[in-house]
């Protein structure tokens, strides 16, 4: 007794309730939980905290709407009879519901899934978020989804199984969810027809997630979206949305100004520029396109590279913009580029890297045409990691970019992207150089890629100011620099013992050349 009374003295038991409740609540995001581990699942930690003293239990059970955040479908058994998913119910009350179910296995027609089933029915007219992904589907579950969802918030399914045929005049939610600010439909089981524009006329609507077309075609989603005002994430699948078709566009503009990213995939990249084109103005937001090969049709590197411009140049048309900072990736089968808020991807899925390079080449040589890169005063680069030898059509392209940039004076590279920029000498006013990598470094990083760099620069009397080996530890003999007086090289040494890092900073020529010779520290 007296370690409870010593343990009732600690300020978290003097917590006034509404406090309490806040920190209660957090404990129980609305969002989707993505742990596994049941110790941390937000179900199980208000059910420990409600057992922890008796305020805390008062606090809970009064808190029907915490409660109603964990209806977890994955924690409860599959026994015909549960007195502990009967009991959460219970402390729901009349709160919002939010109800999610992962289990891959439920056997459809068991206890569990009628139990489900009929949940859904009772509770629809309260339910606020629906989560979803089932290896099975019931036709009693699309009936509920076509009842109006005056409550629901967040609505995503997914799903592993055979389609349900549903009737012609199907309409979601009978085209009333007020509040829906989420919406992701599966790829294949539910098709949003005949009349779209108002089947998805939510206009409170922040994030929409359409699979494989859901059976619409370009003038119907378009029309949808104008209806989507506040729309801020964009992801769908445009393939079969004929978008590179005339008839699928529209003569008004889409104005969605709030919208900040779009994912959009295709296995035609002649869609991209269409889709884009039918927005009033190229969104101040990031743009991921996935482009996808068929194994039938093996794209026109032309016809590619032609589209893959006028996407480029729709979207990242800075002539009447500054920008201070500037990032290029370029990988086997990845181009991103970022100005300020525009971020701009190009994956190209399973393509061949050949096809890759000539688009890529292109893409670049696309941007060197913009305006206002000479005002560009940082570089992030990250090119063709791992590869020892990159295309030489891909550096001549490169050359050309990094010359309409000549105030650069802050450059982040990889080691990999370092080596490329030796000859012809790019960014004359280069005064920081930033080495980054997710790999660690190799004694070939340093000695092929890094010094040589530094050194060349310093011949050429354009000498590098600062070398900073911060982001990561790039462990080294780097004492060869100590002849280029006025270079400053700041690391972070890491310890071998403990893990810890320690700041380093050396002014090349000082006297102290050992200091340049990084490595794990013993102890």
């Amino acid at each position: 007794m007296s370690a409870d009374r010593e343990l009732r003295t600690l300020p978290s038991f003097k917590l006034h309730p509404p406090l309490l409740w806040e920190i209660f609540s957090i404990n129980a995001p609305w969002e989707t939980s993505m742990m596994n581990i049941s110790d941390f699942h937000p179900l199980t930690v208000t059910r420990r905290t409600s057992q922890v003293c008796r305020v805390w239990r008062q606090v809970l059970l009064e808190s029907p709407s915490i409660w109603g955040r964990c209806f977890d479908f994955d924690m409860f058994s599959e026994k015909e009879h549960d007195q502990w998913r009967d009991l959460v119910l219970q402390r729901t009350g009349q709160s919002p519901l939010a109800v999610m179910l992962h289990r891959q296995k439920m056997p459809p027609g068991g206890h569990l899934s009628d139990y489900f089933m009929k949940l859904l029915d009772d509770q629809w007219t309260r339910i606020g978020k629906v989560d979803l992904s089932l290896w099975f589907n019931d036709i009693r579950m699309w009936e509920t989804f076509a009842r109006p969802a005056a409550s629901l918030i967040f609505f995503s399914v997914s799903m592993f199984s055979s389609r349900i045929n549903l009737p012609a005049n199907y309409q979601l939610f009978s085209n009333h969810a007020p509040s829906l600010i989420q919406l992701s439909l599966p790829a294949q089981q539910f098709q949003l027809q005949p009349n779209v524009q108002q089947s998805l006329m939510f206009n409170s609507m922040r994030h929409l997630q359409l699979f494989q077309g859901q059976g619409l075609n370009g003038i119907d989603l378009l029309a949808a979206l104008q209806g989507m005002p506040l729309l801020e994430v964009l992801e769908m699948d445009i393939t079969r949305l004929g978008m590179d078709n005339p008839t699928a566009t529209r003569d008004s503009k889409i104005s969605m100004p709030r919208l900040n990213s779009v994912s959009v995939w295709s296995s035609s990249i002649s869609a991209f520029p269409a889709f884009l084109e039918q927005l009033a103005h190229p969104p101040c937001c990031e743009l991921y396109l996935t482009y996808s090969l068929l194994l039938n049709h093996l794209p026109n590197p032309e016809t590619t590279t032609e589209y893959a411009q006028s996407v480029i140049k729709r979207f990242l048309d800075v002539s009447a913009m500054n920008h201070r900072e500037v990032e290029l990736l370029m990988r086997q089968d990845d181009f991103i580029t970022t100005f300020g808020r525009r971020v701009f991807r190009l994956h190209m899925k399973g393509h061949l890297d050949a096809v890759n390079r000539v688009i890529f080449v292109e893409l670049v040589d696309a941007m060197a045409d913009f305006k206002n890169l000479d005002t560009v005063s940082e570089l992030k680069l990250d090119l063709f990691q791992g590869r020892d030898n990159p295309p030489p059509e891909c550096l001549l392209g490169l050359y050309r970019l990094f010359r309409v940039m000549p105030s650069v004076t802050k450059l982040i590279a990889t080691p990999t992207s370092v080596s490329m920029l030796v000859d012809p000498l790019p960014f004359p006013l280069l005064n920081i150089l930033k080495v980054e990598s997710i790999y660690a470094a190799s004694s070939s990083d340093i000695g092929e890629r890094i010094i040589p760099f530094i050194i060349y620069r310093y011949i050429m009397k354009a000498p590098v100011g600062t070398l900073d080996l911060t982001q990561n530890w790039f462990p080294g003999d780097y004492r060869v620099l100590d002849k280029l007086a006025g270079l400053k090289v700041v690391w972070n040494h890491q310890g071998s013992a403990q893990g810890e890092k320690a700041a380093g900073e050396y002014i090349c020529g000082s006297g102290d050349t050992e200091k340049l010779f990084l490595h794990i520290r013993r102890r």
